[in-house]
Parts: C-alpha cells; structure tokens; sequence
C-alpha cells in the first residue's frame, strides 16, 4: 500500500511540474495533418466520412446484390444479353400488360 502511494505522489509531482512548466503538450511537426488548422482537418474528415455514406437506394441495391436468387438471375440475364439474345422493349411492355396480376398478400 506504501508503494504505491509514493508512486501516485510522484505522478503527481511530475504532472505539476509539467502543468507549470512554459513546454507545450505536443509538438506541430508531430501532427502535420493540422498543418492547415484544426477546422481544415475536421473539414477533410467529415468530407471522407460522407463519401463512405451510402444513400437509402445505394444501400438497398447493395442488400439485394446479396440475396442468392437475384445474383443468379443477374449472372443470367447478362450471359443472355452477352450472348446476344435479347427482346424488343415494345414487345416485352405488351406482354406485361397481357400478364394477369397476382393479388397482394
């Protein structure tokens, strides 16, 4: 228990004698990225953190990409179209329109 009060008062001691002292609590050359000012820094971080934020659509297109059944029908329309094998839009409109519609659950 000794100890370790004469550990906490030098601890102490040295923080004092620092607090005190005309030395600043870092250097500049050590943190070049606030060479242009804090408020330049925090402008450059909020800038990157918003290109990593995905839109509502951005994020709902990256959660269908991972559903099994509609990559695989991706993978296979883009052979098909790869291919060559492609359709009329007209044509396709039409028979859309000629499907019978399934009632909503």
């Amino acid at each position: 228990m000794k100890g370790k009060n004469i550990l906490e008062a030098a601890r102490r001691k040295k923080l004092l004698r620092f607090l005190e002292s005309d030395t600043p609590a870092w250097k500049d050359v050590d943190h070049p990225e606030l060479g242009c000012g804090a408020a330049a820094w925090v402008h450059a971080l909020r800038k990157e953190s918003e290109k990593r934020v995905l839109s509502a659509d951005e994020l709902e297109d990256n959660l269908e990409k991972q559903e099994p059944r509609l990559k695989a029908q991706i993978r296979k329309s883009s052979e098909e179209y790869r291919s060559g094998k492609e359709r009329d839009v007209g044509a396709l409109l039409a028979e859309l329109r000629l499907k019978p519609t399934r009632p909503k659950k």
